[in-house]
């Protein structure tokens, strides 16, 4: 059960914005602006999964705005990132000795819990890929299964990595369309739609290159990464003061996007960047200087997450010590939840989610047979479907 209430803040957080969201004209960073207070509305409290939040904002800049969740009590744990695990060297990424398209193999060699988050990206192996959910893996962990969906349609053969996986350029998490098709659908084919609808509006919209079906084309070029980077930068500042905080909302043009609360502040400082990355390339795409927009109020954040009526659900067994569960809502709102050992680790609202229509088990099952049996063939096939056959773009 959700509840919310309403009171004024006492104080107002000052937040230093810099440089925006928007492709500049030089390659050198912008000028710092000066410090701006995000507008003064009043908070709002919500209630998730048993624990009490309080919800700041907006901290806005240009088309873009963040707002913050607060709570007295976090997790304890430690936590590596998958980026950081992969550039230490801590965490270990492979094919299997038996390739599957939507499995691969890692291990968490590091002394700290090591937290995945969906949207993640490697690149190497025989496809580049992403993560289809969040979850935990303790420290001294084994090698095990790591559920993965391909995001580089036409590869099925061993990069300079070899069987290996390495870091992106980019540390920005998948776009939320992408995300969506693995998470809430659970569905390669959508996955595939999106990743080249998400290639070619980059390279018409941005200038990125699309010479290959791997989204790390897009998501890595130097005129993307420079887009990401500023925009993480001018707004993840909101973050890091209030040690309270551990959860954020996104919102681009005056529509909430999704909200997503972690176990505790460290977590949130080390994720919200790379979701600010990602979105950005979306705010970057749907700027006009003649469009303005009015951030909502946090009372709207709370509304957001209270709203709609629960059409169907899905509990499933990421492995031992995780589990995942997806609501799927009559507003076209999807709520996920991850519980590691017992606890929530990942709490997550998404809107627009178009096509969030679970896929039966058996018809899953189905899939993943045929992919992970022969997945040349499986890749064959579905280059030669006609090219307006449930996708915005031409396959390549």
């Amino acid at each position: 059960m959700i509840h919310a209430k309403r009171f004024v803040p006492v104080a107002l957080i000052a937040i230093a914005l810099l440089q925006g969201c928007g492709v500049g004209t030089n390659s050198s960073p912008a000028a710092v602006p000066p410090i701006q207070p995000p507008t003064a509305t009043p908070t709002e409290t919500v209630t998730l999964e048993g624990s009490e939040y309080r919800v700041s904002g907006p901290y806005t800049h240009e088309n873009l705005a963040v707002y913050l969740f607060h709570t007295a009590v976090q997790d304890p744990r430690e936590y590596i990132t998958l980026d950081e695990g992969l550039k230490s060297g801590e965490v270990k990424v492979s094919e299997k000795a038996a390739e599957q398209v939507n499995e691969l193999l890692i291990e968490n060699t590091s002394s700290k819990y090591l937290f995945l988050h969906e949207g993640d990206r490697v690149r190497g192996g025989k496809q580049d890929r992403t993560l289809f959910s969040s979850f935990v893996i303790a420290p001294k962990s084994a090698a095990q299964p790591l559920p993965s969906f391909c995001i580089e349609h036409n590869r099925w053969t061993e990069g300079g990595s070899g069987r290996n996986f390495q870091v992106t350029a980019n540390s920005a998490l998948a776009p939320k369309d992408v995300r969506c098709a693995a998470k809430v659908s659970k569905d390669q084919s959508m996955v595939w739609n999106n990743v080249a609808a998400q290639k070619s509006a980059c390279s018409i919209a941005l200038g990125s290159p699309n010479t290959n079906s791997s989204l790390n084309e897009t998501l890595d070029s130097p005129k993307i990464k420079e887009i990401s980077d500023a925009c993480a930068k001018a707004l993840s500042t909101a973050v890091e003061k209030p040690t309270d905080a551990v959860g954020i909302a996104i919102v681009v043009n005056g529509k909430i996007e999704e909200v997503d609360v972690y176990p505790n502040h460290g977590v949130l400082l080390k994720i919200s960047p790379r979701l600010l990355q990602s979105y950005a390339i979306q705010a970057a795409q749907e700027k006009k200087d003649s469009l303005k927009f009015q951030a909502p109020e946090t009372k709207s954040i709370v509304a957001f997450i209270n709203d709609g009526k629960e059409k169907d659900k899905r509990n499933e067994k990421i492995n031992a010590d995780n589990t995942l569960t997806v609501q799927n809502y009559d507003n076209k709102k999807a709520q996920c939840a991850t519980v590691n050992d017992g606890r929530v680790v990942h709490w997550q609202a998404l809107s627009g989610v178009e096509s969030a229509v679970v896929i039966p088990q058996q018809a899953r099952q189905q899939q993943s047979r045929s992919i992970r049996n022969d997945p040349v063939q499986h890749l064959q096939s579905e280059n030669q479907r006609p090219a307006n056959e449930n996708e915005a773009t031409p396959r390549r």
